[in-house]
């Protein structure tokens, strides 16, 4: 299997970490986060989609479910707008840390 462009330049120009206003209050995740959150998982086959990284049957990467447009600038909680990264692209995406 051949690298991707962006598992060898994580974030490529016009890709870099998102500027959230952290006062800016999103709202609670919807009811059935979980559901949703295991179908991206399973959708995108357990890897992280930035590197590659594998968690649940695929390996041992804390996979988070992200999404692509935030919420904080009307990003919805559609399937389309979410995707699978590993907590460490996940935070580097967010440019903050975290809680375990």
């Amino acid at each position: 299997m051949w690298p991707t462009a962006t598992q060898i330049f994580p974030f490529l120009p016009g890709r870099a970490p998102v500027e959230a206003d952290r006062q800016q209050q999103t709202g609670p995740l919807p009811d059935d986060w979980h559901i949703r959150a295991g179908f991206v998982r399973e959708r995108d086959g357990y890897y992280c989609r930035n590197c590659g990284a594998g968690g649940g049957p695929n390996g041992n990467a804390e996979l988070h479910v992200d999404h692509q447009i935030p919420r904080s600038v009307g990003g919805g909680n559609e399937p389309e707008n979410l995707r699978t990264l590993c907590r460490d692209c996940h935070e580097a995406r967010h440019a903050r840390l975290f809680a375990s």
